[in-house]
Formats: C-alpha cells, sequence, structure tokens
C-alpha cells in the first residue's frame, strides 16, 4: 500500500533555498565589516602621514626660528658694543699728518693738505679706532684709499677704506684690534683696489702710544673722579692728546 510523505516533512528545494539564504545573510556584512576595516586603516594611514608631516614642518619652523632668534641676539650684542663705543670717548686721541719727505720713501704730494683725527679706545680687551679725515681727494681711477693699524709685532692690518665727501671728509670705525699696549702706527695710504698689503705712497699718519689696558671698571671710575687733563705732546709722524705713553 503506497505512502504518503507527511506534509511537515520539507522538500530538497526548501532545505537549499534556506541555507542560500543564510550564507547571504552572513557574507554581506562580513564583507562590510572587510570594507570599513580597510577604509578606517586607510585613514588612519593618511592621518598618521599628515601628522608626519605636520610633525617635520613644525620641526623646520622651529628650528628656523632658533637661528633667526640667534642671529637677533648676536646683533643685539653687536649693537649694544657699538653704542658702547660710540658713547666712549676713547683713551687717546691721536692727530695724523702727511710724513715728512725722507729719502726711499714715497710721499704723496697731492694729498699733502689731507690730515685725520683718529680715537683710540678699548673694549674688553681689545681696541678700537674712529678715524675722521679732511682735505682728502678723490682717489685716481683704479686706486683708493686705505687705512692701516701697524702692531708692534707683524704687519700692519687693513681698517678699511676712506670714501671722501664733495668737501674732502670722511669717516672710518674699526673694532676688534689689537690691545692698546700693542699698538705701534697709524696710517693711510693711497693703494691700487682691493689691495691686501700696504704698498702706495702714505699720505697721513701718527705714531701710536704704548698704552696700559684698563678694566671695564675703569670709564666708572673716570666719571666719578672727572675727566683727566689733556696732554699734548709730540711723537713721531703726529700728535696726541689724552693719556701719556704707559698710561700715566
Amino acid at each position: 500500500m503506497a505512502q504518503s510523505l507527511s506534509p511537515e516533512s520539507p522538500s530538497f528545494s526548501r532545505l537549499t533555498s534556506g541555507r542560500r539564504s543564510s550564507s547571504w545573510t552572513i557574507a554581506v556584512p562580513t564583507t562590510f565589516l572587510a570594507v570599513a576595516v580597510v577604509v578606517l586603516m586607510a585613514w588612519l594611514a593618511a592621518r598618521a602621514s599628515s601628522r608626519q608631516t605636520q610633525l617635520e614642518t613644525l620641526q623646520r619652523d622651529l628650528a628656523a626660528s632658533q637661528q633667526t632668534l640667534a642671529a637677533a641676539q648676536k646683533q643685539v650684542v653687536t649693537a649694544q658694543a657699538e653704542l658702547e663705543i660710540a658713547r666712549d670717548p676713547g683713551r687717546t686721541t691721536v692727530v695724523m699728518q702727511a710724513p715728512a719727505p725722507a729719502k726711499g720713501k714715497s710721499v704723496a704730494r697731492p694729498e699733502a693738505a689731507a690730515w685725520g683725527a683718529a680715537v683710540w679706545g678699548e673694549s674688553q680687551g681689545k681696541s678700537w679706532h674712529r678715524i675722521s679725515a679732511y682735505g682728502l681727494q678723490t682717489a685716481p681711477p683704479g686706486h683708493q684709499i686705505h687705512v692701516w693699524f701697524e702692531p708692534i709685532k707683524g704687519p700692519p692690518l687693513p681698517l678699511g677704506k676712506l670714501e671722501p665727501a664733495p668737501n674732502g671728509t670722511a669717516l672710518l670705525e674699526a673694532k676688534d684690534l689689537p690691545g692698546v699696549d700693542q699698538g705701534k702706527r697709524l696710517f693711510v695710504s693711497l693703494e691700487a683696489r682691493n689691495a691686501k698689503a700696504p704698498a702706495g705712497p702714505v699720505l697721513f699718519e701718527a705714531s701710536l702710544p704704548k698704552l696700559v689696558p684698563q678694566t671695564r671698571a675703569a670709564p666708572d671710575a673716570k666719571a666719578s673722579g672727572g675727566p683727566p687733563a689733556a696732554q699734548q705732546g709730540n711723537v713721531p709722524g703726529g700728535s696726541q692728546m689724552g693719556d701719556t705713553p704707559g698710561g700715566k
């Protein structure tokens, strides 16, 4: 006798359809989750790269700021030193005159009327000069008017160039020179352009007295005791006013 299938028994198609539906139900969220993880990782990587770039930019800006600050501090120190020199009356003043004609020595006849005065002072163990020149003529083409500091030992040191104004005057300041006890002569000469050593005729000059170096507190002592009496004496090649040789 034939037996009929029970109504409750599931058919094969219903079983396979349920399995496919379950697979899609699991696969779709998993795919979205994987895509979300990839997107999140990419976003984190991009953010980390952006942060690294910002950090490098900040580091460069910081280094540049530090360099700017160091340069500004250096400029402040230089400005303070220059202001100190500008306010300092100096230790002595020498008058620079044309040298007397000597055998075998070249003298610039056209500039015989030129002369100058140089204030000689000291700062932090070194000396400085403030030079004023008068009666200068414009240097010939290819030549310049140079100022030289001759120490007791060693070759003359270049201080700079004088550029005469229309009225024949010129100013020059030089610092960081050997101490006030190391100077021998200060002179101005006509040289070829950009000369490294004196070789041309001397226009005017002055011998430098040998002074005793003083401490930084010495200017205050001078101010409290009043200005020293100016002294004047003859020295070879010029005259000096202020401290006498030896600082006495």
